[in-house]
């Protein structure tokens, strides 16, 4: 599997030890996210091998820092998670005792993931296949463009899937991209653009617009086609059931679908609200990806 290795910019994590009280917030910022990349199976954690021995900006190493703080209840437990997290986490080795360590990593390998207080970028900085990583949500982005980039073969979607797509639950009819009856490494940026909208977007569209043609033109608007269906299918009973699918003994339909191409590759979904309580203890307010299939009979 090829993993996304994600690098800590340590320089700027170590400066704010000098006034941990001041900058507890952006701490438990750093600390959420590097957990985030950590518990994330798909991903590597990379810092220097040398992390407790850099010097804070008032020049005292990091360990004796860390240590001093400990015993303070208001900043122990975060400091405790930090602890775990790094004795967790990859290494690479000191370059000379070069400054922004992991930043020197991402500009050597051209590709990656960059833990960092903030998105700036630098004059090496390759928008294509490197990513920010600012704050735990950001990481999904990350992982769909490396997914992209790295042409991820089809059978690890499961485990990338998770991280990529935390409102979304995919039923067992929507587990095999073979289903879709398209080509994979054709359409791998339009299936994970399709999944990212369904994902991010869909629900509020849903519940605030009117009418289903706004629904469809502001799924236009992020590039995604999708659609009900017609009347025509709509009163063929055989047609129906074929968009239905059960969670929880529960039937459920799944109508609306995204065209990854005009005659075929269809991803139902459901979006809706007010399901039956059965089948909400089970998705909760996810949306609801229900089929993968070249086309449904109409």
């Amino acid at each position: 599997m090829n993993k996304l290795n994600c690098y800590l910019e340590e320089n700027a994590f170590v400066a704010y030890l000098d006034d941990i009280s001041a900058n507890m917030v952006a701490i438990e910022n750093f600390i959420s996210t590097m957990e985030s990349v950590d518990g994330a199976q798909v991903c590597n954690l990379y810092i220097p091998s040398n992390f407790y021995e850099i010097r804070t900006p008032d020049g005292e190493p990091t360990c004796q820092k860390i240590f001093a703080l400990s015993a303070d209840r208001n900043t122990r437990d975060a400091l405790l998670r930090l602890g775990a997290i790094i004795d967790k986490a990859k290494t690479y080795p000191d370059v000379n005792n070069a400054p922004l360590r992991g930043l020197r990593q991402l500009e050597m390998r051209q590709a990656g993931g960059l833990i960092s207080e903030s998105a700036d970028k630098f004059d090496w900085w390759n928008d294509n296949q490197m990513y920010a990583i600012c704050t735990p949500s950001d990481l999904k982005f990350a992982l769909r463009k490396h997914y992209v980039n790295e042409l991820i073969d089809e059978k690890y979607f499961p485990s990338f899937c998770t991280h990529m797509f935390d409102n979304l639950y995919f039923s067992h009819q929507a587990n095999t991209f073979g289903s879709l009856g398209v080509n994979y490494i054709t359409h791998i940026k339009t299936f994970i653009n399709h999944l990212s909208y369904l994902n991010d977007d869909v629900t509020e569209h849903f519940s605030i617009a009117t009418t289903n043609l706004e629904k469809i033109n502001r799924a236009a608007a992020f590039g995604v086609e999708i659609s009900p269906e017609s009347p025509l299918t709509r009163n063929n009973a055989r047609a129906m059931r074929e968009r239905y699918i059960t969670i929880s003994d529960q039937s459920i339909c799944c109508e609306w679908h995204t065209k990854i191409e005009p005659q075929r590759g269809r991803i139902h979904f459901n979006a809706q609200p007010n399901r039956p309580k059965n089948i909400t203890s089970i998705v909760g307010e996810k949306v609801i990806v229900g089929i993968f299939a070249t086309h449904l009979l109409t």
